[in-house]
């Protein structure tokens, strides 16, 4: 597909309707050869082993860049718990952390309004002020940040210049 669309950035077809149609294929070549969707994928990767694991999952808990009133510089601010534990484990480490992420924005009597991407999205003055709501709302949930949990960022860097430029901040 995208041979046939012809453009490097997908804009005749579109990268939405590529990545449905191939998902649609996948399921369906995947379901004549009776197999499982992730060991179809896996086969066609070429990996030759049975052994599977669902990766670690990252929580996208506040939102930044684009996808919150321009504030923040990073379009995500995400926890991930250790990988040690089961995923079972790591999704109500998740849910929690963001949980009591809203409690902690509403006592520092922040926004909890929620951005595009699902994560809350305060007005904070800084980066660093995300990290600060994210490492009280970590000990707020009764983990410890550096060893139950870890910060991640998707820091959407081809668009940080075309937006700090909007809110008079030096690239």
């Amino acid at each position: 597909m995208i041979q046939l669309d012809g453009t490097p950035n997908k804009q005749n077809l579109g990268a939405n309707t590529i990545l449905s149609l191939s998902g649609a294929i996948a399921k369906a070549q995947a379901q004549s050869a009776k197999m499982p969707l992730y060991q179809y994928v896996s086969r066609l990767l070429g990996h030759q082993t049975n052994q599977f694991q669902i990766p670690t999952p990252m929580f996208n808990i506040i939102n930044g860049g684009k996808h919150a009133n321009f504030n923040l510089d990073f379009q995500e601010f995400m926890v991930v718990p250790a990988k040690a534990n089961t995923y079972t484990k790591n999704l109500k480490i998740g849910v929690e952390c963001y949980f009591s992420l809203k409690e902690t924005l509403k006592s520092h009597t922040a926004s909890i309004l929620v951005g595009d991407e699902g994560g809350f999205a305060p007005i904070l003055y800084s980066n660093l002020d995300a990290f600060k709501m994210l490492e009280e709302a970590v000990i707020r949930a009764s983990y410890r940040v550096g060893l139950e949990l870890f910060f991640s960022l998707d820091a959407a860097a081809s668009s940080i210049k075309a937006y700090t430029s909007l809110l008079g901040r030096p690239y």
